[in-house]
C-alpha cells in the first residue's frame, strides 16, 4: 500500500472511569497467588469477578481457543450466577457488557496500557461503581509505569509511592 488510512473511534488518549476505584500492588510472580486468594476472601462473595491472565496460563472459562458457543455457554453460566469467577485472556477484554461485574482482577497485567483501559472498563459500567486490583511487577515497569501514574493521577485513585 502506498498510503493508507487509519480509522480510530474515540479517544486517542486514554483516561479511566472515575466510577472504578483502581488497586495497584506492586509485587512479583512469587507472591501473586496469594494476594489473588486474599482479594477472593475479601470480596468474593459479594459480586461477580472477573480475573484476567496471560494466554500462557491454562483458563478454563473464556479463552481463544475456545469455540464461539463454548464462551457462550460460559458466559451464560456466569451472568445467571451459576459461578462467581470467571477468569478469562484478553478475548473478554472488548465487547463484554455485563453490569453483573463488580470487579476485575487483573492478575497478569497486559503489555500495553490500551489492554488494560478495555480490562479495567469490564467493571464499572452504566453508572455502578466498580473495583480493579492490578497486580503491577518489575516486568511491568519498564513499558507501562509512567502511563499507569498519569491514568491513576487522573482518575483520583492512589499511586503506591513505590510505583
Amino acid at each position: 500500500m502506498r498510503m493508507h488510512v487509519q480509522v480510530k473511534v474515540g479517544s486517542l488518549e486514554l483516561a479511566a472511569n472515575k466510577d472504578i476505584k483502581q488497586i495497584i500492588e506492586c509485587t512479583e510472580e512469587f507472591n501473586k497467588y496469594r494476594s489473588l486468594c486474599k482479594h477472593l476472601q475479601q470480596h468474593g462473595r459479594n459480586g461477580n469477578l472477573l480475573v484476567f491472565v496471560e494466554d500462557s496460563y491454562q483458563a478454563r472459562c473464556i479463552q481463544g481457543d475456545k469455540t464461539r458457543e463454548g464462551r457462550d455457554y460460559v458466559l451464560k453460566d456466569f451472568k445467571s450466577g451459576n459461578f462467581q469467577v470467571l477468569v478469562a485472556t484478553d478475548v473478554a477484554a472488548r465487547g463484554l457488557d455485563m453490569k453483573e461485574i463488580q470487579m476485575v482482577i487483573n492478575f497478569d497485567f497486559p503489555n500495553n496500557m490500551e489492554d488494560f483501559m478495555h480490562r479495567i472498563k469490564r467493571c464499572g459500567r452504566a453508572g455502578a461503581k466498580g473495583v480493579a486490583v492490578n497486580f503491577f511487577g518489575s516486568k511491568n515497569s519498564r513499558n507501562n509505569g509512567c502511563e499507569l501514574i498519569k491514568i491513576l493521577t487522573e482518575s483520583g485513585n492512589n499511586v503506591p509511592p513505590v510505583l
